[in-house]
């Protein structure tokens, strides 16, 4: 058998090998994702006392100061279903902490006993729109929207703490960005807000 032959036939062992390997790798990260997903216990008989290890333990999806830590294969599975037009749904825990270095010495006083604090949000999809549940105090939101839109880039304000960012929202439009809905919150025009609710946002320094 001529050598170059000989050296193909084990190449393409490999590279067949390889992807079955990867294929094996892939469907045990969605078996893990779907088991999880099944444990989310109902929003309303979440704990008081539900922690930040808790939402991790629990397979949601953990933002910690806009910085993803846990759940990334969780929110792929919540993603891809989605963009193939089945329902799916997905639990999101934002933890926010209170840095006095990045904020002024008067808000830091006025707040500091409010952080850190977690917010639970649930996420869902029903083959035709995306609903977003919460409860924050006494007060409860309900949003449905028709797209979930993906926006990536890098800050425009100079003075920005991060290099770049990875945002999910809710919207009617799916061709606004994330630095658009950054835009109408800070101007003072009533029509210049932007009618969309960030449910995902990842920075990074």
């Amino acid at each position: 058998m001529n050598k170059r032959i000989v050296i193909y036939f084990y190449l393409l062992l490999l590279i067949v090998s390889t992807i079955g390997c990867e294929n094996e790798v892939n469907q045990s990260v969605i078996n893990e994702v779907e088991e999880k997903i099944l444990e989310y216990v109902p929003y309303s008989e979440l704990p008081a006392n539900y922690s930040l290890m808790d939402s991790k333990a629990d397979g949601c999806v953990v933002l910690e100061d806009s910085h993803l830590t846990s759940g990334e294969a969780v929110w792929f599975d919540f993603e891809s279903k989605t963009q193939a037009g089945e329902s799916a749904m997905v639990r999101i825990a934002k933890f926010y902490t209170l840095d006095p270095k990045r904020v002024s010495d008067e808000y830091y006083n006025e707040n500091k006993d409010k952080y850190p604090h977690l917010y639970i949000h649930d996420l869902s999809y029903d083959g035709e729109s995306y609903h977003l549940h919460y409860i924050e105090g006494e007060k409860r939101y309900d949003y449905e929207y028709p797209y979930l839109v993906k926006s990536t880039g890098k800050p425009r304000s100079v003075t920005a703490t991060y290099n770049s960012y990875i945002c999910y929202f809710l919207a009617k439009d799916p061709n606004i960005t994330y630095e658009d809905i950054m835009q109408g919150l800070l101007s003072s025009q009533l029509d210049a807000n932007v009618d969309a609710v960030i449910v995902y946002l990842s920075r990074f320094d």
